[in-house]
């Protein structure tokens, strides 16, 4: 059996009362309340409402929507996490799913910030927005509304229509899943972007071209249209960090500032080559499939098998120490942690 790298694997020596970052970051979090974030509903249904392509076919104008709201969604950091990224502009956001789940809420606009049962703070102005602008574009179009018209209001449609409370799993499509973080942390996005695109050449060049290798040119298109939109985040998050960096005049934060920064500019688009970049794009990668699918059930998996491979390299090599690793996994637990989800009155 390998050694293990560390002599007191209880950790005995740190706790809450000498990790002064995570003791802050722990107690903000717990003090924010639930805040509704319509920042995704509002770039995604003004791209498909204003500038998606009608020859598109769906799974192009959907990565074109994904990239669109990620290329423009807001660079921020909100406290003195050591990773970049947020999920919604909010301390704690509830994002809005308007295809999915999220007009369940409609009815709920004037009273869901303070129900009996789990309030969830929404502005009048967003209120407003989702009332005027981005519900009525999806009253048609969102996915209960697009089966009943697609299998003729089937039997299953009406049955769950019937329910008393709200089965947020079916109507957000949801599904225990498990990325495949470690291909990402090892190749990096332009990786799978210069694979998809191989993929679909090699394809093109078949010649005459059934409707299911067009299918396929489609999915090898649409893969590289929504990584590059990841890139575009870490980017604007890279030049954000930046910018905090030069006008920081507290040295912790824009030491912390720089090194996101650094990090930024280099994963997910590149490989990961230390355990601060690796636990860095894995979560800037977990934030871009909520771009996509709801956020339920999406779980960061085996994270001890995932990242061991960095975190031994730094400390071998002098880069890491214990408590350094354990700020950085602690980063990311409470970020995992920044956003709740969104359900109606019922379903509480």
């Amino acid at each position: 059996m390998n050694k293990v790298t560390i002599d007191d694997i209880s950790l005995r020596d740190y706790h809450l009362g000498n990790l002064d970052l995570l003791r802050d970051l722990r107690d903000l979090h717990f003090a924010s309340k639930s805040e509704i974030c319509i920042e995704r509903a509002k770039y995604i249904t003004a791209y498909l409402r204003d500038k998606a392509d009608p020859d598109d076919p769906p799974v192009i104008r959907q990565a074109k929507a994904i990239n669109y709201f990620l290329s423009n969604k807001e660079p921020l950091f909100p406290d003195d996490n050591l990773l970049a990224g947020t999920t919604t502009t909010k301390v704690m956001g509830a994002p809005i799913y308007p295809e999915l789940t999220g007009l369940a809420i409609w009815p709920e606009l004037e009273t869901i910030s303070t129900r009996g049962k789990n309030p969830q703070q929404l502005t009048k102005e967003d209120a407003d927005v989702l009332n005027l602008e981005i519900f009525p574009f999806w009253m048609d179009g969102n996915l209960m509304e697009v089966a009943r018209k697609r299998y003729n209001n089937p039997d299953c449609q009406r049955l769950f229509e019937q329910f008393v409370f709200f089965i947020a799993s079916k109507a957000g499509c949801i599904s225990h899943t498990v990325p495949d973080f470690r291909k990402v942390l090892e190749k990096g996005l332009n990786y799978i972007i210069e694979e998809a695109a191989s993929k679909e050449t090699g394809i093109r060049q078949k010649g005459a071209l059934s409707g299911e290798d067009q299918e396929k040119i489609d999915f090898y298109r649409a893969v590289q249209i929504a990584m590059q939109g990841i890139i575009n985040y870490a980017a604007n998050l890279g030049r954000k960090a930046s910018e905090l960096a030069e006008a920081e005049k507290d040295l912790g934060r824009k030491q912390n500032f720089q090194a996101m920064a650094a990090v930024c500019g280099k994963v997910p688009a590149g490989p990961a080559t230390t355990f601060r970049e690796a636990v860095n794009s894995l979560w800037l990668i977990h934030i871009a499939i909520h771009a996509e699918n709801i956020n339920m059930a999406m779980s960061p998996g085996r994270l001890d098998q995932i990242l061991y491979g960095f975190y031994k390299k730094d400390i071998d090599e002098g880069r890491l120490t214990v408590r350094e690793a354990i700020e950085l996994t602690g980063s990311l637990w409470l970020k995992l942690a920044d956003n709740v989800n969104l359900v109606p009155e019922t379903a509480e």
